[in-house]
């Protein structure tokens, strides 16, 4: 009836989580995944359960960020 259907409303918790699922990798890069999976999560606090798309370009930059601070090369954040 000319009305849009309601768009799909994942969040980083789920996507990751069905991203990871369908990785065909060894156990441990999925250990590894996890392990950065976990950080980012971590990172975004509660709006890890939010809608994806409120992940900005700020919130990667500030995850980067908060990865050098902890001593990780550049290259390897």
């Amino acid at each position: 009836a000319g009305v849009e259907p309601p768009r799909k409303i994942t969040n980083w918790k789920d996507f990751s989580e069905n991203w990871l699922d369908g990785q065909r990798i060894s156990d441990g890069t999925r250990a590894k995944y996890q392990g950065e999976i976990n950080n980012f999560t971590g990172h975004l606090g509660v709006r890890a359960n939010h809608d994806l798309r409120t992940i900005t370009h700020e919130d990667c930059e500030a995850f980067l960020k908060s990865l050098t601070d902890g001593g990780r090369a550049f290259t390897t954040a």
